[in-house]
């Protein structure tokens, strides 16, 4: 049990902590002590007044859920966690199980409680169908997890969630370099961009929920952005990874430092896409053609910096974060500041400053030390 503790649960938590410092800075960095409780008081009671709201939260539990389930499936698919088949898969079934529904409590446990402690105050102010949505829906969570780790240990090969016209047209198709790790994600590592898509769609969603009530803000916008690319900061930080491994011939090869700075430009706009379709629909019920441009630049620009940042020899997730969240701060205070464009061009800026000096210079990590 310590074993598969260390592998999953401990591990989840460590591989995780920006996901959950951002989640923090969020549900009480925001707020004053003070009103805290009645911040949260106030949420709760939201998802218990409206279905709506309750409707939204449910998606965003839903999404944890799925950050849960992919992280624990991915693990498990991990060549040097092989052990686990050889450990907990020859297990009697029920014990297989009830080791299941440790493991997903243990990491779904945030959700978990705030569900409790909601069911409480729902309990004393009379909100009984409520509750029982609530927990019905966190019991299928969990249940539907518990099955799906017994079915992966049953079937150790099972493939990617990846539909198989996908996986032809990746095989046959002759794609330009900047479209490269979008297919790889996609067909590689699906459930990692499903769970960050849900999540940023939940956050989008939210900042428009939240957007109809007052008149159009393009800074209440940017800042759902910046949660948004966040999100995604992982999914930057593997790129490298993902260019170590299989890019390193596109080094030596007489491409314009320009022409390698478009194309990774390209690579975050499709990245993207999804986002900027939504944010597109609802920044054209109000005519905000301008600013939709403008953070569609701010956007991209700030995933060209986190990007370029790690072209610094050996930075490694920590100083990643380090970096993630300074440059977060400094984002949110400009912007909350009205310094919107100044925050752009200083972006694009400093993007196109370290890029262009750190590229040249940047020595690809070995497979040893990323495997590592």
């Amino acid at each position: 049990m310590k074993a598969l503790h260390s592998m999953f649960i401990h591990r989840y938590y460590v591989r995780n902590t920006a996901f959950f410092l951002v989640v923090f800075y969020l549900l009480f960095g925001t707020v004053q002590g003070g009103g805290l409780p009645r911040f949260h008081y106030g949420i709760i009671k939201g998802f218990l007044t409206s279905y709506d709201f309750l409707l939204m939260m449910l998606a965003i539990w839903g999404a944890y859920a799925l950050k849960c389930v992919s992280f624990v499936l991915k693990t498990m698919a991990l060549p040097h966690y092989a052990l686990v088949y050889e450990t907990w898969g020859v297990l009697p079934l029920a014990r297989q199980r009830r080791i299941a529904a440790w493991i997903q409590v243990s990491i779904y446990a945030p959700v978990l409680v705030y569900n409790g402690v909601a069911a409480v105050i729902a309990l004393r102010e009379g909100y009984i169908l409520p509750v029982i949505i609530t927990g019905v829906f966190n019991m299928v969570v969990c249940l539907v997890a518990v099955l799906l780790y017994s079915r992966r240990l049953l079937h150790a090969d099972l493939e990617a969630a990846t539909p198989r016209w996908l996986r032809w047209l990746n095989g046959h198709w002759r794609k330009p370099s900047w479209l490269y790790y979008p297919f790889e994600l996609v067909i590689r590592q699906p459930r990692m961009v499903w769970t960050t898509k849900a999540a940023s769609f939940a956050i989008l969603m939210l900042t428009f929920h939240f957007m109809e009530d007052a008149r159009f803000d393009p800074r209440a916008l940017m800042l759902g952005v910046l949660v948004m690319v966040l999100l995604h900061s992982i999914i930057i930080f593997r790129y490298r990874y993902f260019e170590d491994l299989y890019l390193t011939f596109m080094r030596n090869l007489p491409i314009p430092i320009a022409r390698r700075y478009g194309q990774l430009w390209l690579t975050y706009a499709v990245l993207l896409l999804p986002e900027f379709i939504l944010l597109g629909v609802h920044t054209a019920r109000v005519g905000a053609f301008l600013d939709m441009w403008m953070v569609v630049s701010y956007s991209i620009a700030l995933c060209m910096l986190l990007h370029s940042l790690l072209l610094y020899p050996r930075l490694g997730e920590e100083g990643y974060t380090r970096w993630v969240f300074g440059i977060f701060f400094i984002v949110l205070f400009m912007v909350l500041g009205h310094q919107t464009l100044c925050c752009l061009v200083l972006l694009l800026v400093a993007t196109i400053l370290v890029f262009v000096r750190q590229f040249p210079r940047y020595e690809p990590l070995m497979e040893e030390e990323i495997k590592e």
